[in-house]
C-alpha cells in the first residue's frame, strides 16, 4: 500500500507540473496572438 501510496504522490505532482507547464505555454500563446493582431492592426492603419 506505501508504494501505491508514494505512486499516487509522485502521479499527482507530474499533474500538477502538466497543468502549470500548460497554463504557461497558453498564456505564450495568447500574448502572441496579441501582438499578432496589433501588428496587422497597425499595418491596416497605415494602409488607409
Amino acid at each position: 500500500m506505501p508504494s501505491n501510496s508514494l505512486y499516487n504522490q509522485k502521479q499527482a505532482g507530474a499533474e500538477g507540473l502538466a497543468k502549470l507547464e500548460a497554463e504557461r505555454l497558453a498564456q505564450e500563446e495568447a500574448k502572441r496572438a496579441a501582438e499578432e493582431a496589433e501588428r496587422v492592426e497597425q499595418e491596416a492603419e497605415e494602409r488607409e
